[in-house]
């Protein structure tokens, strides 16, 4: 506030005495309280009346500071200049000035005559730089006790120093510095609690993992290794002190770095333990026997079962290896029988040499399985039937004449129930998948997703499912291609596309092949051989790789030839021992898909026995046969 905001009557503008002063500071206190509780209520005051309030706060100032000649009692001179302090701090609030602006009122001096603020204003204001800070505080004040006193309002860090030494200036202030002091102090000790939880926490917290570091990369595997000691040493131990022992161990393999456990040649049976879930990493069971034990759903990926017996005495209790993950596992000359593999996934397993007795094979994936010299009993060679056994490899010449009941001619009933089980098997939903999640990921049109569309159906022509829609066999198929036809013909058309946009339209030749090779195998399967046969010509004819037919695509070629009853025997019989003879080849999945049409025809069942024997010769020794 300048000078010139006021405008002086220039007579002489005192109060008589302090106690007048103090008299007309209530009532304009009075007053004033009254006009700011009606501008409150209203939307908007008129500028006039606002003017006019202001204005009147000023006189009053210029008044009470004139009055400081008539008052000597120093206790009334400072309550006469808390009153001026009160006003001015009003006066920022109603908005007349910026507090950082304003110039402090000055109570005058004692003992002087009239005042005439034209003549000397500077004994009636000054600008004090303590007395504007104390007018700010207790206007800060006033505005957090008119606002219901809310936290948002008070002060913190400098700002608090700051208004400590006004404290006592104004009792609202008094009140305004103690509870931004008592917020300020909690929380201070609030972070105090913090740093000082966050410290223990931390300390607690390095404790646990050196703690945990110690147990888990020292402790356990010491552990483990004395498990693993009192199961090779212990005479007479319970069925529940080897189950604990594995269970141990299981979770010992999880938390450590320790290496694969050597459990073979335990002196005494592994007997009537079961164990959901057993997860070790590949575990070496060798020489070991196993009677009762049920590990459904075991992860024992590479785990060795060499030379172990499993329930080979009569009458000992069966084995449930159901849904286990067997993959890689080793079961060369095991003795298996009443067990269950049911389910499992048994990819590139080994049971070369071993005697499967009674064992249960359903719906097993035994993709690049090995069971070359196995002894197969009856009830296991039946349950294998429920695979895709075509899909693992070692089978003698006897083996597969007793899978294919020697001459291929399964009913439609037992293909029907076979295709439906395979269906619904881990191992043909995975391949699916395989294929399903590479098409999804793939761009629209892409060779990407024409590559797909092959691998997906080539996967359905090898296991001999969903070849074509007959008879509304086809169910619960991928909406991406319901069958292995379809999904050729999504690939053929996107291959044309893209040929369409390339300059070179030989770019896409040899995908296009085994798009096309692929075809004809799903048509030979679905009894169409000329059809086939005209496929295989077009490759012939292709500036492809396949324009020499390789072996396999060779070997189906020679059998359509043979079955369409148009092609001389001569010819396909050339093509037949082009590609086993020459070329080596080994029928696999042609012989579930084109059974017929191989096992009907004597001369080639005798060129595949003959070279399935010369490659798998069926060998046992004396002590494989199953127990009678």
């Amino acid at each position: 506030m300048s000078d010139a905001d006021i405008e002086f009557s220039g007579a002489d503008v005192r109060f008589k005495d302090f106690d007048a002063l103090r008299e007309a500071h209530n009532a304009e206190r009075k007053a004033h309280e009254d006009w700011c509780n009606n501008q409150r209520k209203s939307d908007s005051v008129p500028d006039q009346e606002a003017n006019g309030h202001k204005a009147g706060i000023k006189a009053f100032i210029e008044r009470a500071s004139a009055t400081g000649t008539v008052i000597g009692n120093e206790r009334d001179r400072r309550a006469a200049r808390a009153m001026l302090e009160y006003w001015a701090a009003e006066l920022v609030m109603v908005g007349t000035t910026r507090a950082e602006a304003l110039v402090a009122p000055r109570l005058a001096d004692y003992g002087g005559g009239p005042q005439n603020p034209g003549e000397a204003p500077n004994q009636i204001l000054l600008p004090d730089q303590l007395s504007r800070d104390r007018i700010r505080f207790i206007a800060a004040a006033r505005l957090w006790d008119e606002s219901g006193r809310g936290a948002g309002y008070l002060l913190n860090g400098k700002a608090l120093e700051q208004a400590m030494r006004f404290r006592k200036s104004d009792p609202i202030l008094k009140d305004f510095i103690g509870e931004s002091e008592r917020v300020e102090n909690n929380v201070k000790d609030l972070r105090r609690q913090l740093i000082i939880g966050s410290a223990i926490a931390s300390v607690l917290v390095t404790a646990f993992f050196m703690f945990a570091s110690l147990y888990i990369f020292w402790v356990t595997p010491r552990e483990a290794h004395r498990t693993i000691t009192f199961l090779k040493t212990d005479a007479t131990p319970t069925s529940e002190e080897q189950t604990a022992a594995l269970e141990f161990l299981d979770w010992a393999q999880q938390w450590s770095s320790t290496d694969p456990y050597d459990l073979s040649a335990i002196p005494v049976a592994l007997k009537e333990i079961r164990i959901f879930d057993l997860k070790m990493r590949a575990p070496n069971f060798s020489a070991d026997n196993f009677e009762g034990v049920s590990f459904p759903q075991a992860e024992l990926i590479g785990a060795s079962f060499a030379r172990s017996r499993f329930s080979f005495t009569t009458g000992l209790q069966p084995n449930d290896m159901r849904e286990a993950r067997l993959n890689l596992a080793q079961f060369r000359g095991a003795k298996i029988a009443n067990t269950s593999f049911e389910g499992a996934q048994l990819y590139n397993a080994v049971f070369d040499r071993s005697a499967l007795c009674k064992v249960n094979f359903s719906g097993a994936a035994l993709q690049r399985a090995s069971f070359w010299g196995a002894e197969i009993d009856t009830a296991t060679l039946e349950t294998l039937k429920q695979t895709a056994w075509w899909l693992a490899e070692g089978w003698s010449w006897a083996e597969i004449q007793r899978f294919t009941n020697s001459t291929g001619k399964n009913t439609d009933t037992e293909n029907a129930k076979l295709r439906s089980s395979l269906k619904n098997s881990y191992g043909y939903r995975d391949d699916i998948n395989f294929s399903v999640d590479l098409y999804n990921v793939s761009s629209l049109g892409s060779t990407g997703q024409v590559r797909a569309l092959a691998d997906m159906a080539w996967k359905r022509a090898v296991w001999g499912i969903d070849l074509l829609a007959v008879d509304g066999e086809v169910q619960n198929s991928n909406k991406i291609a319901p069958t292995a036809i379809d999904a050729v013909d999504q690939a053929l058309a996107t291959i044309e596309q893209l040929q369409a946009n390339q300059i070179g339209s030989d770019a896409y030749t040899d995908i296009w092949a085994t798009i096309l090779d692929t075809k004809a195998y799903i048509l030979l399967q679905s009894g169409r051989p000329n059809d086939a046969i005209a496929l295989f010509e077009q490759l012939k004819k292709s500036n492809s790789s396949y324009k020499n037919l390789p072996p396999d695509s060779l070997f189906r070629y020679a059998i359509a030839q043979s079955a369409s009853g148009v092609i001389g025997e001569a010819m396909w019989m050339a093509n037949l021992d082009a590609a086993i003879t020459n070329g080596g080849y080994q029928p696999t999945h042609e012989l579930h898909g084109l059974k017929k049409l191989v096992f009907d025809n004597q001369k080639i069942v005798q060129k595949i026995g003959v070279q399935t024997e010369a490659r798998w010769p069926q060998v046992l020794a004396p002590d494989q046969r199953c127990p009678t």
